[in-house]
């Protein structure tokens, strides 16, 4: 949830976040997307300045400023899970279209096989939407995974007969034949 101040201190808040360099997330040792929730605590003071008989406030900064990360709270819609099964009244997305992972050289010479499992949103258009490896296998085959679940098609999941984005778990599994 975004918390807006509605004055300049948001845009300076902002400004902070955006200026920072941060250690990215890894999995496996390669750099992957994270989503956390940032705070920032500004330590200000209004100052009152007078020119020519005027009293103008004006906002500075007191201390440097407090970050903090954490999770990002959950929306209603990311409540709805297909993981442990469909929701009262909600149908589960059907696969219309998949497509095999590749294996990668480094993998097949290793000779490693197991499943890798991906977390996606299916949006009410079929599309998948932020697919994140929830279960990793190897580096180079969780890449390979996270590819092959971009390009699958579902038939959106209904509630009501309207379509609805949920979250599934999709099982992509590496096995030499």
């Amino acid at each position: 949830m975004l918390a807006v101040l509605g004055n300049d201190l948001d845009r300076l808040a902002f400004l902070i976040l955006t200026s920072d360099r941060f250690k990215p997330g890894t999995r496996g040792g390669i750099p992957v997307a994270v989503r956390e929730a940032a705070e920032i605590k500004l330590h200000a003071c209004v100052a009152n300045q007078g020119e020519s008989g005027k009293t103008n406030q004006r906002i500075g900064i007191d201390a440097q400023p407090e970050q903090s990360f954490g999770e990002i709270p959950k929306s209603k819609r990311d409540e709805i899970t297909v993981k442990e099964g469909p929701a009262k009244g909600i149908s589960v997305p059907v696969p219309l279209n998949t497509v095999e992972a590749s294996y990668t050289d480094e993998a097949r010479k290793a000779h490693i096989e197991g499943m890798c499992l991906v977390s996606v949103v299916v949006d009410s258009a079929g599309f998948p939407q932020n697919p994140r490896v929830a279960k990793t296998l190897d580096p180079g085959l969780d890449l390979m995974a996270l590819e092959a679940v971009k390009r699958y098609r579902f038939r959106p999941a209904m509630k009501n007969g309207e379509p609805i984005p949920v979250m599934i778990s999709v099982e992509v599994n590496f096995q030499f034949r």
